[in-house]
């Protein structure tokens, strides 16, 4: 789910910073520690360190939540909202996310869980997936389960509609991390926003939707830059 397919549209008109979230590193994070908070102090730390005052906000995933929380309690350094699958709300925990890669067939659906249109992947390259998996599964339960428990009394139901920036919510029809009901939900709740579905999309529309996903981000953008 690389990002790399939209930055070369995003950086002819923006200024664009991509950072490297502390997830990247999903495997060292404490779970007695690790929350969304984490990430979110991560985020306001790079701003205040490259003098950023105020930025459009683009979340994935927990990115979106991360943002959210941001437009909630720094709405002076945020200008405009785009989440992406966003998570924030409260909704069960995705099968995904409880799934360890003991061999192809629970490898196929996993894939067929995070992407509408899964890549297509060498079976060595599946096989090793699964060896690695299967190395890492009690360090990343343990990682996955801290976050769930610390971050649990963050979850926004009853605070997204003190939003006030601009909005766009992008969801795949097909999402079967976080449904689309939670995309909607935030639609209903932030007032002004716009909700954009894309067809034959799941979790990663990057990689299943990338030339749509670039232009409804492209579009809603430059419907409210300055002339």
């Amino acid at each position: 789910m690389t990002w790399m397919r939209l930055m070369p549209a995003l950086v002819k008109r923006y200024h664009v910073v991509a950072p490297n979230m502390l997830a990247s590193n999903f495997l060292n994070l404490n779970p007695r520690t690790y929350s969304v908070d984490s990430e979110v102090a991560l985020v306001l730390g790079l701003m205040q360190s490259l003098k950023i005052e105020q930025a459009d906000l683009i979340g994935l995933s927990v990115g979106g939540w991360v943002s959210l929380i941001l437009a909630l309690e720094h709405p002076e350094r945020v200008r405009r909202l785009i989440l992406i699958e966003s998570a924030g709300l409260t909704t069960e925990v995705p099968e995904l996310a409880k799934l360890t890669l003991t061999d192809r067939e629970t490898a196929r659906r996993f894939f067929s869980l995070l992407f509408y249109n899964p890549p297509p992947l060498p079976g060595f390259v599946v096989d090793q997936l699964i060896k690695s998996s299967t190395a890492i599964k009690s360090r990343y339960e343990a990682v996955f389960m801290g976050f769930l428990q610390n971050s649990r009394g963050r979850l926004l139901d009853d605070r997204v509609s003190q939003i006030r920036q601009p909005t766009l919510i992008i969801h795949g029809r097909e999402d079967k991390v976080i449904p689309l009901q939670v995309a909607e939900r935030l639609h209903q709740s932030i007032p002004g926003s716009e909700l954009v579905v894309l067809e034959k999309s799941g979790h990663a529309p990057v990689w299943d939707q990338p030339r749509k996903l670039k232009q409804a981000i492209l579009d809603f953008l430059g419907s409210q830059d300055p002339e």
